[in-house]
This record gives C-alpha cells, sequence and structure tokens, in this order.
C-alpha cells in the first residue's frame, strides 16, 4: 500500500509538472500571438496609407490628363478663331490694295499708342466632368471592449467509467454465531468423525451401502476438509491431517480415495474420486479433518 501511494503521488507530481509546462507554453503562444497581431495590424496600416497615396495619385493623373484634353481643346479653338481673322484681313488687304494700286501713297509716322480695350465678358461654364473613382476603403478602426461574460454552458457528457479500484483491507472477524440445532434422530447419518475429543474433530469415515469406511488422505487437503465439516453443520476446517493416525486407525474398507472437492460442493459424495472401494491405501493412510466451531 506505501509503494502504492507512493507512486499515486508521484503521478500527480508528474501532471501539476506537465499542467504548469502547458500554462507557460499557453502563456507564450498567446504572447506570440498578440506580438503578431501587433504587428499585422501596423502592415495593415501602412499598406493602406500607400493605397491610398497610390489612389491619390492615380487621381491627380486623371486630373492633369482631363486639364491636358481640356487645353488642347481650347487652344484648337483659338486656333480656328485666329485662321478665321487671318483669312478676313488677308481678304481685307487684298481689296485694299486693289483699290490702292494706283495711288501713291507716302508713308506717314507712327500714330499714338491706343487706349487698353474694356474686359472681355466672362465665357460660358463648361460642361460637368465624369464622376470621379471610388476611394479605397479607410483604415480599420480601433479593438472594441470586451463583451459581457456569456451564460453557463449545458452540461457536458459523463466521462467514460474509471478503473476499478484496489481492494481494501480485510475486516475484522465477526463474533461467532449461536449453536444451530441438532438434526432430526430419524436422518440416517452419512458421515461421522471417529476418535476425536468431540463431534467436531477426528478420523473421517462415510456409509455406503450398508457400511461404514474411511477415505484415504491420498490429496487430501483444506478444500476437502470444508465440504466435510460443513456437512456435519460446522464454518469449515481449521485443520486436515494426513499420513499418521492421530485419531487411531480405522478397520474395514477404505471407500474412497484420491477426492478431489472443490469446496463449493454440498456433499463429499458430490466431488471427485477413483470409484467406491476403489483404492492402494491402507488405514495408516486414513484421512482426518479439525473443523472450526
Amino acid at each position: 500500500m506505501e509503494e502504492h501511494k507512493q507512486y499515486i503521488e508521484k503521478l500527480q507530481n508528474v501532471s501539476r509538472e506537465t499542467k504548469e509546462g502547458i500554462s507557460t507554453i499557453w502563456q507564450n503562444m498567446n504572447a506570440v500571438n498578440q506580438s503578431c497581431r501587433e504587428d499585422i495590424f501596423t502592415q495593415q496600416q501602412v499598406f493602406m496609407k500607400l493605397k491610398l497615396q497610390l489612389h491619390n495619385l492615380s487621381v491627380n493623373s486623371e486630373s492633369l490628363r482631363e486639364k491636358h484634353t481640356n487645353l488642347e481643346k481650347e487652344i484648337k479653338k483659338e486656333m480656328e478663331a485666329l485662321n478665321n481673322i487671318t483669312n478676313d484681313l488677308h481678304l481685307k488687304d487684298w481689296e485694299h490694295s486693289t483699290a490702292l494700286k494706283n495711288i501713291t501713297v507716302l508713308q506717314g509716322p507712327p500714330g499714338p499708342k491706343g487706349d487698353k480695350g474694356d474686359k472681355g465678358d466672362k465665357g460660358i461654364n463648361g460642361q460637368d466632368g465624369n464622376t470621379g473613382k471610388s476611394g479605397f476603403p479607410g483604415l480599420p478602426g480601433p479593438r472594441g471592449h470586451p463583451g459581457e461574460k456569456g451564460d453557463k454552458g449545458d452540461m457536458g457528457q459523463p466521462g467514460s467509467q474509471g478503473y476499478t479500484g484496489t481492494s481494501g483491507q480485510k475486516g475484522e472477524k465477526g463474533d461467532k454465531g449461536e449453536k444451530g440445532e441438532q438434526a432430526p434422530s430419524s436422518v440416517p447419518a452419512v458421515i461421522r468423525l471417529v476418535g476425536g475429543a468431540g463431534s467436531y474433530e477426528g478420523r473421517v469415515e462415510v456409509f455406503h451401502n450398508g457400511k461404514w469406511g474411511t477415505v484415504c488422505d491420498d490429496h487430501w487437503d483444506l478444500l476437502d476438509g470444508m465440504v466435510v465439516c460443513k456437512m456435519l453443520g460446522f464454518k469449515g476446517p481449521r485443520r486436515v491431517l494426513t499420513s499418521g493416525p492421530v485419531f487411531g486407525t480405522g478397520t474395514g474398507d477404505i471407500l474412497m480415495d484420491d477426492v478431489a472437492c472443490t469446496g463449493r460442493e454440498t456433499s463429499i459424495f458430490d466431488c471427485i474420486f477413483k470409484g467406491w472401494g476403489t483404492t492402494n491405501c491402507n488405514h495408516s493412510e486414513d484421512a482426518a479433518v479439525m473443523c472450526a466451531t
């Protein structure tokens, strides 16, 4: 029991150390996961900023492209107007030269600089530009507060049955029971103990075919004595005796030999033996028993 207790304590220590090791590993994993989450969040912010800058550059480039296109259109319109004016001037110059080709004109001195003209009218508003492209999603917001503790979960399934425990210590011997009543005299005896100080001990003799005979002690043991003592109303054998005429030698036939009881029989006649009267023994080998009272 002491070794079993020490073994259990050793298992408990190993289990405790294992739990502590698992707890340390779990804490380290949580720290690593937290660090990874922070690094990932930082990288996501940097990436989103770069995407936003790229988007702004793309928008600015598109705006410059549209301004360049509009400027080209305006320049083209101005060139067309200038061409029209030039053609008109050429036509008028030709008409004047035709009218004055026979007149000799002396070139006079340059005239004074003219006054500054009035400010021109405001031009017509241009057409509305195309709708711009949608911007990139904004950066993720800060992490929210932990939610409230959830309700208690349902009870789990019962675990598997544990191993069978060790047998307990043997209990104390019970009190002696009361002596049973004597069997009616009308029941014929089939077994008796002869030569002892009382009916609880002596040489074993059995009754068969109208005569008494002894039992040889070959293979005689406590299981055989258990059946004999119970047949006589006692608790069990205190001792079995072999190879010695402690209670004297019998006479007559040796009726049973090589008796092999299991201890569960109610009669010695139910036990295995050679057969009635079949033996190689003599009366110096008569079996005997002392029953516990």
